[in-house]
């Protein structure tokens, strides 16, 4: 998701591209985090170089600087979408890549993991996704044992 100002001219599009924002000043992440990593090279194989104004360690703080006018930015939904505001527009990211399916993955039974794992694992599974109502994902089946080559 895009974030902004409301007074940014990018703010009255429907949808932003990655190449609109990567020429203004950027508010990224810690340039250690993966999303950030992410964002320079979307934006170098655009032939661009991220105008990085400002990194922050956190989402909350990639938002309070768009807030205080220090750029625009790009967070995932779950990160951007519960906090807009009179101070700050989210805009969908028109990129292939903005979309991103991400798995849940146990080596064991789940039905033999402790309760809390489990308690965490169904959680993780019921919550809805971003502005959908549906289940992010379909509940893990059980792998199959494999057999051991003793």
């Amino acid at each position: 998701m895009a974030l902004m100002r409301p007074d940014h001219p990018l703010a009255a599009r429907s949808a932003v591209r990655f190449a609109e924002l990567a020429v203004e000043p950027f508010v990224g992440l810690s340039g250690s985090m993966a999303l950030q990593q992410l964002y320079r090279r979307e934006a170098e194989a655009l032939g661009l170089v991220l105008r990085e104004r400002v990194n922050v360690a956190s989402f909350d703080g990639v938002r309070l600087m768009v807030e205080a006018g220090f750029g625009v930015a790009v967070l995932p939904a779950i990160g951007a979408e519960p906090h807009a505001s009179a101070k700050l527009v989210i805009r969908p990211l028109d990129e292939p890549w903005a979309k991103r399916s991400l798995a849940l993955v146990s080596r064991r039974d789940p039905r033999n993991l402790p309760a809390a794992t489990r308690l965490l694992i169904t959680h993780l599974l019921e919550r809805p996704a971003s502005g959908t109502g549906r289940s992010r994902s379909t509940p893990a089946r059980p792998a199959r044992p494999r057999a051991s080559s003793g």
